[in-house]
């Protein structure tokens, strides 16, 4: 079941690399034009196994979600740690912090593209600034998960927050 914030020009994109990876059973959309959700709506209907809804709240949006992906250009977290539940994906990439700092205090794992450039732009900046996180926080890198050299988390039981803003290196493997 995937959650997805933002349908503009990368939503698209981020539904059908899940369903590359995962039979996506149920898909709500989010977005602050409603329109933009519809339209989007049905250009990924081929890659979606289930139904496809589009929430009224970003609240709605998150109920029963395995997987978040959020791609939106917001300045505003609007993302609650209540939201947060055990056996979700939070996939923040976004290029400014969309969740609450509790979201990333609080996951059982934070994973990222590159540490020095996550600790210093998106989601994880205003937390790393304050000093609250640094690299020793990180449990893992997207490259150290593929490569085998870090444990696979536990999916099912664990609220995992990826922060992927994006380097070269990955667009080229991808």
């Amino acid at each position: 079941r995937m959650c997805l914030y933002g349908c503009g020009a990368m939503g698209p994109n981020q539904v059908f690399a899940v369903s590359e990876v995962a039979d996506i059973t149920a898909l709500m959309l989010y977005d602050v034009a409603p329109e933009a959700a519809e339209r989007l709506k049905e250009e990924v209907a081929p890659a979606v196994k289930g139904e496809i809804a589009i929430g009224k709240t970003p609240e709605e949006a998150a109920q029963g979600a395995d997987i978040v992906v959020s791609v939106t250009r917001t300045q505003t977290p609007f993302f609650k740690n209540a939201w947060f539940k055990p056996g979700m994906i939070l996939f923040a990439l976004d290029t400014h912090q969309m969740c609450e700092d509790a979201c990333i205090l609080t996951a059982d794992k934070l994973i990222v593209d590159h540490p020095g450039q996550c600790l210093h732009r998106g989601a994880l900046k205003k937390v790393a600034e304050e000093g609250r996180i640094d690299e020793s926080s990180l449990f893992a890198t997207i490259g150290e998960l593929c490569c085998g050299e870090k444990q696979t988390p536990d999916w099912a039981r664990e609220r995992i927050l990826v922060e992927a803003i994006g380097i070269g290196a990955l667009d080229v493997a991808a």
